[in-house]
């Protein structure tokens, strides 16, 4: 009997097929097992086991974008900061201090009402005050402005879908002024150089972006230019270092008097500090807790230009002097000097002005622009943006986000290509040691179809002929024998 052996495909690339699939298949578990506990922004909706292939293209698409964006802020960061050509350089140590006025010290208490006085700051500036529809409207207008500032006007949000344009005819600024703390309610124990004052003749109302404010040693208002014709002094100077050499005063934050409707009392009791130079409207303010005794030092420092700055182009140096007045970067509040905090704070204003056609006049000295209305307000809220937020935005991987993939990166990925790696050497012992045994040889004869028929056939009729051989000899037999006896 032939044995026919039809040979196999070849297994080598189907090995390397399935194993290629058991890598991809074990990286995509590891990737959603990442995706399940990891808080980095959009990843773990683009890893979720349960989101579709449309879903997983669109977050993949946000991802990315937001990391360019990412790695653009950056690139733009790190342009500004190597785009700095000057040099600064120390002139005199030994500068008379009293001869530079001590700095404009602006305070503000987070919760910039008192409502105790909404009752009859309704009675005062409504005109139909039976409505209640439309005394709901104001106390909800009222509210928003208790914690809103420059580049804080979400609280505004609370306005959507409100009839806002029935009480166009309130003027709310006037309205918050006449709600604001008094100095009386707000401040006391003022002292001067060892001197005590009376906290009212020495602190006067002003605008900032922080809303209405009590400013010390101001220009910006007229008690302050009045005080600088009625003192030569003034704005005063110290000559004196350490404690009690300078101001000290007693904020009175009164949390019974505050907006009872707010849902972060706690959080948000306390002041904001603000020192700048004189003629200069705002600065990045200081936070300080309620319940706090605090002392802020300030260095007595000044910065000159040399003459040779003005060779250099404004657009190369990021300044313009106060007389380069056609200078398309010449920019600043109207009636003040330039300083580039006046300029920063015109920016800010003509931000509003091109998206909402008004502006927030308690956060600007008086001008030539619009005040926003009641149905302004909410427009406010939605182009409430700036570079900071907008680096947030792109930023906002938190370290906790980082540390997590950095793990993923730098521990879980090389301990995943290890166990893969071990798991193809323990195949490929066992593929050796197999091959290593010894096995019995069988020679095979290959045949098409046609000739094992052929070989079939022939054996049947040799079978066949061969039991018909026996049966002839076994009746040869018996005939024979039968013969015989007779």
């Amino acid at each position: 009997m032939t044995l026919v052996y039809f040979p196999p495909s070849k297994q080598q690339p189907s090995q390397t097929n399935r194993l290629t699939h058991q890598l991809v298949q074990s990286a995509w578990q590891l990737a959603l097992r990442f995706g399940k506990r990891t808080t980095i922004h959009g990843l773990d909706r683009l890893l979720s086991a349960k989101a579709s292939g449309w879903e997983r293209f669109v977050w993949l698409c946000t991802f990315v974008s937001a990391f360019l964006g990412a790695v653009y802020v950056c690139l733009i960061l790190s342009a500004r900061y190597n785009a700095a050509h000057f040099q600064t350089v120390v002139d005199s140590t030994r500068f008379p201090v009293y001869r530079i006025p001590f700095p404009v010290i602006t305070i503000c208490n987070r919760n910039r009402l008192n409502w105790q006085r909404l009752a009859e700051a309704k009675s005062m500036f409504m005109a139909n005050f039976s409505d209640s529809a439309q005394i709901s409207l104001f106390d909800r207008i009222v509210s928003s402005y208790d914690n809103a500032y420059f580049g804080h006007f979400q609280s505004f949000e609370r306005l959507r879908n409100q009839p806002t344009e029935l009480l166009n005819y309130i003027n709310f600024s006037q309205v918050v002024d006449f709600m604001t703390w008094r100095c009386n309610e707000l401040l006391s124990n003022c002292m001067w150089r060892h001197y005590a004052y009376n906290c009212c003749d020495i602190f006067s109302k002003r605008r900032s972006k922080n809303g209405l404010c009590w400013a010390f040693n101001s220009l910006e208002t007229d008690e302050g230019k009045r005080m600088q014709l009625n003192d030569p002094m003034w704005p005063w100077r110290t000559g004196s270092a350490g404690p009690m050499s300078a101001l000290s005063v007693r904020v009175l934050i009164q949390s019974l008097k505050h907006w009872p409707g707010n849902k972060e009392k706690d959080a948000l009791k306390g002041i904001d500090v603000m020192v700048t130079e004189p003629y200069v409207w705002h600065n990045n303010p200081f936070y300080i807790p309620a319940n706090t005794e605090t002392t802020l030092e300030i260095e007595p420092i000044i910065y000159f230009y040399d003459n040779d700055t003005r060779g250099v182009r404004s657009d190369q140096r990021q300044c313009v002097f106060d007389d380069e007045h056609n200078s398309k970067d010449f920019k600043s509040l109207q009636g003040y000097v330039y300083m580039i905090e006046n300029c920063l704070s015109e920016c800010h204003q003509e931000y509003l002005v091109r998206y909402c056609n008004c502006t927030m006049d308690l956060l600007f000295p008086p001008g030539q622009y619009r005040s926003c209305r009641a149905q302004d307000l909410l427009c406010l809220a939605e182009h409430n943006v700036s570079f900071g937020g907008i680096a947030g935005l792109f930023l906002g991987c938190s370290l906790i986000s980082g540390m997590e993939l950095a793990y993923f990166l730098c521990i879980e990925v090389p301990a995943f290509g290890v166990d893969g790696l071990r798991q193809r050497l323990r195949l490929r012992r066992q593929l050796e040691m197999t091959m290593a045994e010894p096995t019995p040889t069988v020679n095979f004869q290959q045949t098409n179809p046609s000739q094992l028929m052929e070989n079939y056939i022939m054996e049947l009729r040799g079978e066949k002929q061969q039991e018909q051989n026996v049966n002839f000899q076994n009746w040869q037999r018996i005939t024979f024998a039968q013969k015989h006896n007779k």
